[in-house]
């Protein structure tokens, strides 16, 4: 057996539930189509089964903004099927939502989009900070992802990002320090961090 008919074979005996989250990961709107197509046993429409569907807590704009970085299947989860652009996953107890998957994975172009689609940029997660807070942490020079992300910082400081949000008593400009994350600092203090 090939390795395409292997990988195929233990697809078909997850939940369809679960492909369909790997179709939205992937960026593959027509297998997502398609899956949805299947899951609609009542009548309602593939965006409505879109919009109800989860797995493990996640629904398909979660596991797109999280994905592969592809912005058509974003904008379609968005625009056409009008999903939840806010909506906290359930995940092991994280409560992302689909702007903080996709900041996590370094997605600035989803970053982007889903921002000029009204998300809310200060929801705060189950760990206390919102996303600006932490992608302003975790921003340095060192590799292609935290690159990424010193990108996103750049992007989310003008929208407003709390350039001084505290969140586990330390505040992003004390952690840049603490972690010698100099791109962070660098912007951070360009974007009036307060030193004190």
């Amino acid at each position: 057996m090939g390795k395409f008919a292997c990988a195929k074979s233990v697809l078909d005996q997850w939940p369809p539930e679960a492909t369909l989250l790997i179709a939205a990961y992937d960026g593959n709107v027509c297998r997502l189509k398609e899956i949805a197509r299947g899951l609609d046993v009542n009548g309602r429409g593939v965006n409505s089964v879109l919009r109800q569907t989860t797995f493990k807590g996640m629904d398909a704009l979660h596991a797109a903004a999280g994905g592969k970085g592809k912005l058509p299947i974003c904008r379609y989860l968005v625009e056409e099927a009008k999903m939840d652009i806010n909506k906290r996953d359930t995940f092991k107890g994280k409560s992302m939502t689909p702007l903080q998957h996709a900041v996590f994975s370094g997605n600035l172009p989803i970053v982007r989009f889903l921002l000029d689609h009204g998300a809310d940029l200060h929801q705060e997660g189950s760990l206390g900070g919102s996303v600006s807070y932490f992608i302003l942490c975790s921003a340095n020079e060192t590799d292609g992802l935290s690159k990424r992300r010193c990108e996103i910082a750049k992007l989310l400081l003008p929208r407003g990002a709390y350039v001084d949000g505290k969140s586990c008593h330390m505040t992003p400009l004390q952690l840049a320090v603490h972690g010698g994350h100099d791109s962070t600092l660098k912007i951070l203090l360009d974007h009036n961090a307060d030193v004190l």
